[in-house]
């Protein structure tokens, strides 16, 4: 999930990333992330099940710092039929609210289901 969320959103902050290596080795967890001997920017590192094999593989991926998924793109060749391009601008908007990765900052449940993609209202 993370994976994807960096493809749509970019690359996590820094301080994000090292605030979660340092609380993940605190408790002696695995990280997500691996520091690269070949730069400052930590490598994302990406658990698969291999689908023939069962087995797991872990890659370790550089995540550019921009998103390299356009979700209105995506969502515009899989909408399914509805031609009503507002419906699709109004879901990447919503989407984009509820992705935001400050808590703080993000959209709650109570203003998502006011929003427009949910009412039809523009």
């Amino acid at each position: 999930m993370l994976k994807h969320m960096m493809a749509v959103k970019g690359r996590l902050p820094n301080k994000l990333i090292k605030a979660h290596m340092r609380r993940m080795s605190d408790i002696n967890m695995d990280t997500h992330f691996e520091v690269s001997n070949t730069g400052p920017i930590p490598l994302f590192k990406c658990q698969e099940v291999d689908v023939i094999t069962q087995n797991i593989s872990v890659r370790f991926m550089n995540i550019s710092e921009h998103p390299s998924i356009n979700i209105h793109t995506m969502i515009s060749k899989a909408k399914g039929g509805s031609e009503d391009g507002g419906v699709v601008d109004s879901l990447v908007d919503l989407l984009d609210k509820m992705l935001v990765l400050d808590a703080n900052k993000r959209i709650s449940v109570s203003n998502a289901l006011k929003h427009p993609f949910f009412t039809g209202k523009k």
